[in-house]
């Protein structure tokens, strides 16, 4: 199959322009930002496995942080435009969580700290 035969046989059945128009714009540049900033890291940590077979430096650590920083204000942010805040998303978070440790979804173990 060629490209141009797949690009033919696609249907075109989705048309989400007026659902885009009435997202809040601030959010959506919110929700926007955060994949570009997860993409970030996503992307460094790939570079870090591939080129130095997973060897952090303490400057890798440092930039991650930053980029995990931009992350959290683009969450801060898309809270805020949800008329919520970080404190109400970290507790739905926990709540969530905590029920699917009730029903063994997810298991929890303990992290070494040393």
């Amino acid at each position: 199959m060629h490209l141009d035969e797949y690009s033919d046989a696609n249907p075109r059945i989705y048309d989400y322009s007026e659902g885009i128009r009435n997202i809040n714009p601030n959010l959506l540049f919110c929700i926007i930002g955060l994949a570009g900033e997860a993409g970030e890291i996503a992307d460094f940590i790939k570079k870090i496995a591939r080129n130095r077979d997973g060897t952090m430096t303490d400057d890798d650590r440092r930039k991650l942080l930053l980029e995990l920083g931009d992350v959290l204000w683009y969450v801060d942010s898309a809270a805020r435009e949800l008329d919520s805040s970080l404190t109400e998303v970290a507790r739905m978070n926990m709540q969530k969580l905590s029920e699917r440790k009730a029903r063994g979804t997810i298991r929890s173990f303990e992290r070494d700290e040393g």
